[in-house]
Formats: C-alpha cells, structure tokens, sequence
C-alpha cells in the first residue's frame, strides 16, 4: 500500500505559514438519544439510551475543508468502549449512499457513517439550529420522538437537513476498516495511521456559516476521537491540524477539541459488602475488618463510606476497599457507599451482624 502521503494526492505542510488559521473548532452537536421505543423497532441492535453525535469542521469563510487523515505518527481514531449502532435495513458506511426517501424508516437517521457534508443522499447535515423546520422528517414507524432535553431540539422539529447535492467520500486506505459502519457489522474502533476520508478539491459548508459535516456516530458507551485534518487556504495552500504531537508546520487547535472524550450518561457505581457475611456474631470490643467490592463500569471509584447504623465510621480511596471497626453493642447494620469520579452514589445492600459480649 502507498504511504497516504502521496495516496491522498494533498502535500502535508502549510504554504502559508504566516497566513491566519482557518480551522476554529470541532463541533460535536449531540443528534438524538434513543428511548426504549426506537430500541423495540430499531433495524439493528440499538440499546435504549445510546448518543448519536454529529460532528461539524467549523471553518473561517474562504476556507475549504479536504480530509480527515491518520499517517505515521499521527493515528486517526474513533472509538466506543461498546459497539456503533449500524441500521441493518438502509444504512451505509458514508451518508451518500443513504437516499433521503429512507430516512423515515426506522432508525435509518440514526446510521454511523463518514461525511464531507452529506446528511443523506439529496441533503446536507447542518446543526439543528441552523435548521428552520422546514421539511422536517416524520419518521413512519412513530418513532425517534424521544424529548431528553439532553438532547437538545427534538430531531421532529428540526431534523438537521436541507436540500441540496453534497459532494461524495473520497476514500484512501480505509477499505477494510471502514467496515466498522457497514450496515451488515458490529464494530467499535475505526483507527488508521496510513488513510483518509476526503472530498477532492475540497469543500465549504452549505451556509456562511462554512460548518462541514464530517460523520455521524450513534452508541451507547464512552465516545472518542482523536482527528487529524487538513482544509485549503483562501490562497491555495493546506492548513494541516493534528490531534498531537505536531511537527515542522502542522497546527494544533488551543481548544483541544480534534482530540476528545464524549461521556454518555454517567453510569452510576456498584459496591456490595463481601466481610463479614450477614447474620454473622462477633465478640465485641475486637477489630472487624468491613471489606467491600466497588467497581464503576464508565470511570473510576474515588472513594468509599463506611456506615454502622447510619452513622459513618471510616472511608478508603484505596483497593482494596476496607475498614476495621472496633465492635461494641448489640446488632448493627453494616453499609458501605461507593462514589465514583463524576459523583455518582450507591449505597451497598446492608449486612446485619451481632455483637456478643466477651464477659470481660
């Protein structure tokens, strides 16, 4: 296989160093967030709850947006720590080859895929705000109605396309990878470090605004990218932007935002106690050891309670997550809460313990 460097048929350095930078930002605009309604009737295994994110190159005027590109040392990455929700039915790995008289069927809308503008076939993807209403997608089967204001405007009031004719995906090198948004697969990493999703001659976004859609990606877990792009210049050079570790006259945003992380809902922790087991007797005035089991499947566990009747005794940040009590008096109710890195809380099931006297 060519080095993507001359595969893609673009040089990758700016001619106009001095010129003023023309990206300003990645726009990730949340799209929708199913219910259990569009799980029931999905085409394809779509879990309640999951994200569909849109993301946007945000232009100055003038400039053209060219590709998104992974080549040695600067890896093009997008990932899920579950799976991209693919229709089964009429989706398709770029937003062209879907017609747009399919996007009332099921959760045709919802498809991932890879743009240089494109909504569908027939319409560009703007953001939901840009949109007036006009034409706006009644989905068939009465469903993507969900209102999590999560979500922001409702996709049945403004859908986020208009009509026009979108320029097509150019593809180098990703042949095989890209199979993770066919409408036949599951998958959850597309990365590369030698290839590109590209529009030849580049393009500029369908209002003043020169807002480019670039993908569509729907799933519910832990949503990240790291991008690299490449736009042309009012002057006909390239502007080169990548995620990290820039060399010679490649360009990085202050923002940060070609390398990301777009939490889901936050998971809440789990956390039982697993020492001593309930209904167990104890002697008093020794030291029992409260051991507990925590986990958070989205993040991390920050800390961890200790409670004797509701009454908390002690706390660890520490694996393995332990406390010992000195027993006194009668039966207690031992708890423990588990807390994890965005503040979530759960409170184990209580174990009950007896506390005898040793007569002393």
């Amino acid at each position: 296989m060519k080095n993507i460097m001359f595969g893609l048929g673009f040089t990758f350095f700016s001619l106009f160093s001095n010129a003023q930078h023309g990206l300003k930002k990645i726009i990730v605009e949340k799209y929708y967030i199913s219910d259990a309604k569009d799980a029931a009737v999905s085409g394809g295994k779509l879990p309640a709850g999951s994200v569909t994110y849109r993301l946007f190159v945000d232009m100055l005027p003038g400039y053209k947006f060219q590709a998104v590109y992974g080549i040695p040392g600067h890896e093009l990455r997008i990932e899920t720590t579950t799976k991209f929700f693919n229709n089964e039915d009429f989706g398709g790995t770029t937003a062209n080859v879907i017609p747009y008289r399919n996007l009332k069927n099921s959760t045709v809308m919802l498809d991932s895929w890879l743009s240089v503008g494109a909504g569908s076939e027939g319409t560009f993807g703007i953001l939901k705000s840009a949109d007036n209403g006009v034409e706006t997608i009644v989905n068939a089967n009465g469903i993507l109605q969900n209102n999590d204001p999560k979500a922001g405007i409702l996709v049945k009031s403004q859908d986020g396309l208009i009509e026009g004719s979108p320029s097509r995906v150019t593809e180098y090198g990703i042949d095989s990878i890209v199979s993770v948004f066919n409408n036949k697969t599951t998958g959850s990493v597309f990365s590369t470090s030698n290839g590109s999703w590209a529009c030849l001659g580049g393009v500029v976004g369908p209002d003043s605004s020169n807002k480019v859609l670039i993908g569509q990606f729907t799933t519910d877990g832990i949503f990240t990218f790291e991008l690299n792009i490449q736009i042309g210049t009012p002057n006909r050079g390239v502007e080169n932007y990548v995620a990290k570790y820039p060399v010679g006259k490649e360009l990085q945003l202050a923002n940060g935002s070609l390398r990301y992380t777009v939490k889901g809902e936050n998971i809440a922790p789990s956390i039982n106690i697993t020492s001593p087991l309930n209904g167990g007797t104890f002697e008093d005035n020794s030291l029992l050891p409260i051991t507990a089991n925590a986990s958070d499947p989205d993040g991390k566990i920050s800390l961890v309670e200790f409670f004797v009747n509701g009454v908390k005794v002690g706390e660890t940040a520490k694996s393995p997550f332990e406390f010992k009590w000195k027993l006194a008096g009668g039966t207690v109710v031992l708890t423990a809460v588990a807390i994890d890195d965005s503040g979530a809380m759960t409170t184990s099931s209580p174990v009950t313990v007896t506390i005898k006297s040793s007569g002393r």
